[in-house]
């Protein structure tokens, strides 16, 4: 399942960088607008082998340790849908409402760009993300719910 996992996180030329796109599945947020799409997906840190971790330098505080993966895709005149440069901010929030900034950073392989940001999850319960991501002076605003699994 590692091998598989680590598989996943990487296939960033055809799949993007999605860590959970192929046997773990967690897409929570697919947003489009004008003639981009966002796609974000989050897990514990704690299911990702160390390969990846060490990888892509994933800094662990805890077992509770949460992350978060974006990546911004336009489509072109071929109708294809690659990753384009963008910037992701906001936060994350738990249910007694504590706000926690998300600080993005971005991971390049190939010709492909996504971000990833990490966070402290202080309970077993859902968190609820608040973005905004800009393309030159276009910004879009979204939100989303990631279940706690």
């Amino acid at each position: 399942m590692n091998a598989l996992k680590l598989m996943a996180f990487s296939a960033l030329t055809v799949l993007s960088f999605d860590p959970f796109t192929q046997a773990e599945a967690r897409i929570y947020i697919v947003e489009s607008f004008d003639t981009y799409t966002v796609r974000c997906t989050s897990m514990q840190t704690s299911e990702l082998p160390n390969e990846v971790i060490d990888r892509y330098e994933v800094h662990e505080s805890s077992n509770d340790t949460g992350i978060i993966s974006c990546e911004l895709q336009e489509e072109d005149a071929d109708m294809t849908m690659p990753n384009i440069e963008g910037t992701f901010t906001g936060y994350m929030q738990n249910l007694i409402g504590q706000h926690t900034p998300l600080h993005f950073r971005p991971i390049l392989e190939n010709s492909a760009v996504s971000y990833i940001a990490t966070y402290e999850r202080t309970s077993a319960s859902p968190v609820r993300f608040w973005m905004t991501v800009s393309i030159g002076d276009a910004m879009h605003e979204f939100e989303f719910q990631a279940p706690y699994e």
